[in-house]
């Protein structure tokens, strides 16, 4: 079975998921980091003013 944790996004292997809705910012900026690195990921929180 699943295992449900309190994360708002999880990243295992080659799998990305999140709560729900309200997690869909911290969502887009994990798969950010995952393309396009830690470094981009935040510059996106910056420009959107982010403060997650």
């Amino acid at each position: 079975g699943a295992a449900v944790g309190q994360e708002p996004v999880v990243t295992q292997e080659y799998i990305t998921t999140s709560r729900g809705m309200g997690t869909a910012i911290d969502f887009a900026l994990e798969l950010v980091r995952l393309l396009a690195g830690e470094e981009k990921s935040q510059s996106v929180a910056q420009s959107i003013l982010y403060k997650g």
